[in-house]
């Protein structure tokens, strides 16, 4: 799992997140929604700047812990496309 490597950070403070514990690269991609082991609402993710970091949209919804464990609210996305 992808955890917080940061001090608490309250709500609306930060778009750019600390993070290991696992390759951020491997984990996450833009567009991707991301929430804390405890629902707590991080947001979307604007870019995976590094293993380490990522950037999000816009300042955290929620205020999030150090070691939060963090998952993609939708992890798979499946896009068709069909030509004639």
């Amino acid at each position: 799992t992808v955890q917080v490597n940061e001090s608490n950070f309250a709500a609306g403070t930060q778009t750019v997140i600390t993070l290991d514990t696992k390759d951020a690269t491997l984990t996450f991609a833009p567009g991707d929604v991301i929430h804390a082991e405890d629902d707590a609402v991080l947001g979307t993710i604007a870019s995976v700047d590094s293993a380490t970091q990522i950037t999000l949209t816009a300042a955290n919804t929620d205020a999030i812990e150090d070691d939060d464990k963090l998952y993609n609210v939708n992890p798979i996305r499946i896009i068709l496309h069909f030509e004639k």
